[in-house]
């Protein structure tokens, strides 16, 4: 397997999430890819 972008890795993700079967009646919400900030790692304590 050959390594792939961050974001299309991702998204690949996300897409197969939304396929996932959930439990009869649940609401299907839209799965939301969000940055992860390098910055956050500064601030460790």
């Amino acid at each position: 397997m050959r390594a792939r972008p961050g974001l299309e890795r991702v998204t690949e993700i996300a897409e197969r999430v939304t396929r996932c079967p959930g439990p009869e009646g649940a609401t299907n919400h839209p799965v939301v890819i969000r940055p992860i900030l390098d910055a956050a790692a500064r601030y460790r304590p």
